[in-house]
């Protein structure tokens, strides 16, 4: 029951929230500022789907018109990598709504479109884009071998190309088509061949993406202390770079994982850090998200009625779904809560009210948990042929999903109704099903403890790895501090010898120079290290702390250069004047 009540209410918006954020007025104005003051085909195109983006949900033909006319100046430009983005662009629009047919038929379109496009242009970047976009789309549409294929095309041409950004998005999409698939192992390595890219690149936006998709394959292997850490990871960021509104998606993020853990309490302190944040940055509709957030968390964990409360004390809630036309998921939300509240006419009339729109429009996901919700409603009032018929079409949305989990759960349901309504052949038909899936399962079971052993060995050999590399890293250093420090000395000393024998001053002055040279330069080169370390590198503070020691080392070495030198050329001249001496005396001894 338990994966029943985790969508029985607003199942759509862990998707949709990435793409609601910030719908109002302000950025409106200020994205028609944007397009208005745009110069160029490409600045003209990207102001139009930012505002056909912002459109989608509220005004459907209003966004289909503005996303027209960017597709219209992409085509009159001629640019053929604009016109791919574009099509791109529209195949995203659509996209945000992914789970729904019609939707996916319309992005599916837009990207065979620029597919073909890319290919003719023989532009591997943006046939990488496209394959990505394929995966997305054939993985909400369930088609989970399609997607694994069409990401299996998109690495076969990471070769090709030295975007580090696209190679890790391509990485990371193939490690969610994975998760999807439930092969954790290859997800997990997918995700650390674009975290070494990441790593090696040096680049923290793109460490950031990596650390947000092992935030989630943690969540979903059930390791909430590791997906804990990446998400504090990302938070520590964008804290360090004083961003103002990262963090505030950053809380939600760890909230999650703490309801996730069913850590209550700590997951409403975070949830109202990020409360807080969008008070302060004036965002009412984060904080609507906020609120949806809590009302899953007690959902997803049967507290039925500390979610219910909180809807209760929220009606901006079911105005804000309602406002971007998710008028069904309110109806279906409305179906289960007077389900439970035993009011079973009322529940019937919004469940039928939104019927259509979930045999018809919903993807396979959508239709079977709509279907399973509406069974429980007919198992309630013992009506099993009404409970049977809607399990069965959750049946057919699930089969071709590979979700052995939710299968086994629409089965064994079907082998109780069937019970319950006498008919023992069939029950017991679903009954064996029901064994032979519980058996899988329980392999399953075996085969995630195996692979979080084997991710967990994973983690260990590249710790043990960075460790090594860091070893030999440090190792390399020191030889080569200590290969300096005797060049130096060597140099040292042959500047005192040069200074003992009959050298021009020039050539005394020449090797003293570079002699003092290597010398500061390389006490400049031991406290740059200690410099980054104190600063954390922000330039500023480099720079003061550099300006401050050049201004100390800076006349210390012309000085200490000059007497030196002087020292030598002076020390040779009275060396060289007592050995003329001596040389003559011995002279006119021999004679």
């Amino acid at each position: 029951m338990k994966t029943i009540v985790r969508v029985a209410l607003f199942s759509y918006f862990s998707l949709f929230l990435q793409t609601a954020l910030g719908q109002n007025d302000s950025k409106e104005s200020a994205l028609l500022a944007a397009l208005k003051k745009a110069n160029g085909a490409g600045e003209k195109v990207n102001a139009c789907y930012e505002l056909a983006d912002l459109y989608f949900e509220s005004d459907h033909k209003k966004s289909d018109s503005i996303a027209f006319l960017g597709l219209t100046i992409a085509e009159a430009s001629r640019d053929r990598r604009l016109i791919v983005s574009t099509n791109l662009n529209n195949a995203n629009r659509f996209l945000q709504k992914g789970t729904e047919k019609s939707n996916l038929q319309e992005a599916l379109q837009f990207v065979q479109k620029a597919l073909v496009l890319s290919r003719a242009d023989k532009d591997p970047e943006l046939i990488i884009r496209c394959y990505n976009f394929l995966a997305r789309i054939h993985r909400n549409d369930g088609g989970i071998v399609d997607a694994i294929q069409a990401n299996k095309d998109a690495i076969a041409l990471l070769p090709e190309i030295q975007n580090d950004s696209l190679k890790i998005v391509t990485y990371n999409n193939f490690g969610l088509t994975l998760l999807h698939k439930k092969d954790m192992v290859s997800a997990f390595k997918a995700y650390l061949d674009a975290l070494t890219i990441a790593e090696q690149s040096n680049k923290p936006v793109l460490l950031l993406l990596c650390y947000e998709k092992l935030v989630d394959f943690y969540q979903s292997l059930g390791d909430y202390e590791k997906a804990k850490d990446y998400a504090f990871k990302i938070l520590n960021e964008h804290l360090r770079t004083q961003q103002k509104v990262q963090p505030m998606y950053d809380y939600f993020r760890i909230a999650n994982v703490y309801a996730g853990a069913k850590d209550y309490k700590m997951a409403n302190f975070y949830y109202d850090k990020s409360m807080h944040l969008a008070d302060s940055l004036k965002d009412p509709n984060y904080k609507i998200n906020v609120k949806l957030g809590i009302v899953n968390m007690y959902l997803n964990n049967n507290l039925f009625k500390e979610g219910y409360d909180v809807i209760k004390k929220s009606p901006e809630i079911f105005a804000y779904i309602q406002k971007i036309g998710m008028s069904y998921e309110i109806d279906k939300a409305n179906g289960y809560i007077q389900m439970k509240l035993g009011h079973y006419d009322s529940s019937i009339y919004y469940y039928r009210k939104v019927e259509s729109f979930y045999n018809t429009k919903a993807g396979p996901m959508q239709r079977y948990f709509y279907y399973t919700q509406y069974a429980m409603l007919w198992k309630e009032m013992k009506q099993w042929d009404k409970a049977i018929a809607c399990q069965q079409k959750a049946k057919e949305a699930i089969e071709g999903m590979g979700d052995i989990e939710n299968l086994s759960d629409v089965v064994h349901s079907l082998d109780s109704l069937y019970l319950f309504k006498g008919d023992f052949t069939t029950a017991y038909r679903y009954h064996q099903q029901y064994q032979t899936l519980r058996d899988s399962l329980q392999k399953l079971s075996k085969e995630k403890d195996l692979q979080s052993l084997e991710i967990d060995n994973e983690n260990k050999r590249k710790e043990r790895a960075q460790l090594q590399a860091d070893e030999d890293l440090r190792r390399r250093h020191n030889l080569q501090y200590m290969a300096i420090t005797v060049s130096i000395g060597a140099i040292f000393i042959l500047l005192v010898a040069i200074g003992l024998f009959r050298v021009s001053p020039g050539v005394v002055k020449a090797m003293g120079f570079f002699a003092f040279i290597f010398l500061f330069e390389f006490i400049i080169l031991i406290a740059d290290n200690q410099i980054h370390h104190l600063t954390h590198g922000e330039p500023w503070k480099v720079l003061l702390i550099k300006i401050f020691l050049v201004a100390i080392l800076l006349p210390f070495h012309h000085w200490l250069e000059e007497k030196v030198i002087h020292y030598l050329i002076e020390k040779r001249l009275v060396i060289t004047q007592q050995l003329r001496k001596i040389i003559p005396t011995q002279s006119k001894e021999r004679t």
